[in-house]
């Protein structure tokens, strides 16, 4: 198993996470996010949405290890900004429901080669259900359901 390394949390309940799988995970989010921001050109309003884009870039980049995550404090406490934060998770889910059973290598590399210098390539393929157990633990918080508190490590199986 990956070595969780990030916590992903709101409001005291969570979960551990490794880089590489909310890497790959936030490789796949850009499309959905590139979609709602050009359906939202000169909405003001989106201006959080494109700075999870460019926070998701340095984190996919490898940027900042073990401290990915996403701004729930920003985002669930408004209406419209959790309703497209739910909007996009549902459609990289259908991404994840639409893939293989696996991604693999080459695809996972490819990510992975974004990184330059600090690459560090995969050996064996991804299974694509724990990218979608992980877009449903995301839902859980977004939806207040999650259950698990981050000190927890064993909520990390997500392989």
């Amino acid at each position: 198993m990956i070595m969780a390394s990030s916590v992903i949390s709101y409001k005291g309940k969570g979960f551990w996470v490794s880089d590489s799988l909310l890497e790959v995970f936030l490789y796949y989010m850009d499309q959905p996010i590139k979609a709602n921001l050009d359906k939202h050109k000169v909405d003001k309003d989106f201006e959080w949405l494109r700075k999870m884009q460019d926070d998701n870039q340095i984190f996919i980049q490898g940027f900042s290890p073990g401290a990915i995550g996403f701004d729930f404090e920003d985002i669930l406490n408004d209406p419209r900004k959790k309703e497209v934060f739910r909007g996009i998770l549902a459609e990289i889910r259908e991404v994840f429901l639409n893939k293989a059973e696996e991604i693999s290598i080459e695809e996972l590399n490819t990510i992975e080669a974004l990184k330059d210098e600090e690459a560090v390539l995969w050996e064996s393929p991804l299974k694509t259900n724990s990218l979608l157990k992980l877009a449903e633990r995301i839902m859980l918080i977004v939806e207040g359901k999650l259950t698990t508190h981050p000190v927890d490590t064993s909520t990390a199986d997500f392989y």
